[in-house]
């Protein structure tokens, strides 16, 4: 058995032939667990080794451009603050979201690229409003509306911080 690190979790590799074939088992905090593809399956997950602040700045820049495409009209200079102005609370936000959808893409096998934009833009908007109730004690209500109630525009831009953060991933 070869090993090779994947997505946080070291693959002791897959077993060929004989009962158990086409199974490998997955280490992580020194338990082994039954996966059902071999990690050869997925090929090389890029962006894993993006850190969590790299993966906020991506959120942010893919944010900012999906807003300059699809607001009407001039947006809200908030909607658009660069990252170096961008408050902390905000960062770390878009830093868990981030790491939400990729490890969402990741457990996926990569087979998000089937879902809607839709389905896409649902799953970062539901992460999102969850970090706004870890960062405020009675959130804005436009911070925390259902997806329905969003807006077009920022539907749209949340399936394209999803598309983003998925093609960074493999």
């Amino acid at each position: 058995m070869g090993e090779m690190l994947v997505g946080g979790d070291l693959c002791l590799g897959g077993m060929s032939g004989g009962k158990g074939a086409g199974r490998a088992l997955w280490a992580k905090s020194g338990k082994a667990h039954g996966f059902r593809a071999p990690c050869h399956e997925f090929g090389p997950m890029r962006g894993i080794g993006m850190s969590q602040t790299e993966g906020a700045r991506l959120f942010r820049e893919a944010w900012i451009a999906g807003v300059r495409r699809h607001f009407p009209g001039e947006p809200k200079a908030g909607y658009v603050t660069p990252w170096d102005d961008t408050p902390q609370w905000e960062r770390d936000a878009a830093g868990a979201v981030y790491e939400q959808v990729r490890r969402f893409v990741e457990v996926s096998g990569g087979r998000t690229a089937k879902l809607s934009r839709e389905q896409k833009s649902r799953f970062v908007a539901i992460c999102w409003t969850a970090q706004m109730f870890k960062h405020f004690e009675d959130p804005k209500p436009g911070y925390v509306a259902d997806w329905p109630d969003l807006p077009a525009w920022q539907q749209e831009t949340d399936a394209d911080i999803f598309e983003a953060i998925e093609k960074a991933s493999g």
